[in-house]
């Protein structure tokens, strides 16, 4: 399940529904009947998740999975449980991708922080301009610099020195980390499968996670996961 910190949450969705939308074939007493809450991975897919196999690399996680659902080629259905319905498509990953953006999107939307904002835990000093996303959180004795936005949902820790004209979003940070100016952090990453009309991009749905301690470059860019 993609962090709801930084993810709407758009499901359950049909299993019907996601077959018609990706053009899968479903088995019928399933996509009348069973209901999918979000993707995931076969490793960490639960009875509500829907994942996709396409490559015969991932067959032992897929004999394992507990996903409800499974976008998969025809010739790697059988080797999938009995407990996860096939849906059977040429392309998995491009069905995933599709699946993926109709189960979840971004948070967005963005507030000037206050003094006193819940969103700090105790004295944080903002340069002009600063931006502070709705269930964002900043730790005490952290400096954010001018025209910097802090997108919904991330967590910064204490004594940071965060520089001018940073953007940070779908990310977790610890204390005492510098991100000097220009940096971008959490950004999609490069993400794409080939679709009948040209590469789709693949939603992605993870975070950034940054230790204790770092410190990040101007203008570095770093990615979230997928």
């Amino acid at each position: 399940m993609p962090d709801p910190r930084f993810f709407e949450d758009l499901g359950p969705v049909g299993l019907g529904e996601l077959a018609s939308l990706t053009g899968a074939q479903a088995p019928p007493a399933e996509a009348a009947a069973r209901t999918m809450q979000a993707v995931a991975t076969l490793a960490r897919a639960e009875a509500q998740d829907v994942a996709f196999l396409a490559d015969k690399r991932h067959l032992a996680e897929a004999r394992a999975t507990r996903a409800g659902a499974c976008f998969v080629t025809p010739d790697l259905a059988p080797e999938l449980p009995a407990g996860c319905a096939p849906l059977l498509t040429p392309r998995p990953q491009l069905a995933y991708a599709v699946a993926a953006g109709r189960l979840h999107r971004p948070r967005r939307g963005g507030v000037m922080a206050q003094a006193g904002d819940e969103a700090f835990e105790g004295e944080v000093e903002l340069g002009p301009g600063v931006v502070v996303g709705p269930g964002a959180r900043i730790g005490a004795g952290t400096l954010i610099g001018a025209n910097t936005v802090i997108g919904p949902g991330v967590a910064i820790g204490r004594n940071c020195e965060i520089g001018s004209n940073v953007t940070i979003g779908f990310s977790l940070i610890g204390d005492r980390v510098r991100v000097l100016a220009g940096a971008v952090i959490g950004e999609p990453g490069f993400g794409a499968t080939s679709g009948p009309n040209g590469p789709v991009d693949i939603p992605q749905l993870g975070r950034v996670i940054i230790q204790d301690g770092v410190t990040i470059g101007a203008n570095t860019t770093v990615d979230r996961g997928a």
